[in-house]
């Protein structure tokens, strides 16, 4: 593998894919100082610990996150169309977990009990956002002023139904497994039968 300009940021990208075909604990430093074509104490550099480097790629993706829905925010007015564009990218994630790896936060989510507290709070940290701004499409919808319970209780199940079909799709290797969650989400929230 050649190295990008940021030896940092190659070690994180290498980590994310580690983490999210074998999980927090299934990687060495060794394994990404191999496949990074560079000496173990290069990452040892740039992360002193293996958790300094899980919770780093784990941040970096609670950003994306954020920043894909911005970027959503501002791009539809309509908070319908930001949560079409939401289920239309968890339709592509199942295509790419089903041929190669999981969503890293997932497969961290799997290990929160044997994991470093920070580990943990990250994980967390990722699905609180997803589901408060599911929560957020919600309340816009249907007009309400602030989130309602009732909001957050369906952003929850949303997220919920959705995470477990991604199981499934890892599971069975079949992509088409997720489709009955998203069909019933945009026919129950958005009132269509696509």
């Amino acid at each position: 593998m050649k190295l990008a300009a940021n030896t940092k940021i190659e070690i994180m990208r290498f980590a994310e894919r580690e983490i999210a075909s074998k999980g927090v604990h299934g990687f060495s430093f060794r394994d990404v100082a191999f496949a990074c074509n560079i000496k173990s104490s290069s990452v040892h550099y740039h992360f002193p610990k293996k958790n300094d480097l899980i919770i780093a790629v784990l941040q970096e993706f609670v950003g994306r996150l954020k920043a894909q829905f911005d970027k959503w925010s501002q791009e539809e007015a309509s908070p319908g169309q930001r949560l079409r564009r939401y289920l239309d990218r968890m339709r592509e994630l199942a295509r790419e977990c089903s041929s190669r790896t999981f969503c890293p936060m997932m497969m961290a989510a799997t290990e929160v009990g044997a994991a470093d507290p920070e580990v943990t709070r990250v994980t967390r940290m990722f699905f609180g956002t997803a589901i408060q701004w599911l929560a957020e499409q919600l309340r816009a919808m249907r007009g309400h002023a602030q989130p309602t319970q009732e909001d957050l209780f369906d952003a929850e199940l949303m997220y919920n139904m959705l995470e477990g079909g991604m199981i499934s799709v890892r599971m069975t290797g079949e992509p088409g497994r997720i489709e009955t969650v998203l069909r019933t989400i945009e026919k129950q929230v958005l009132g269509s039968d696509a």
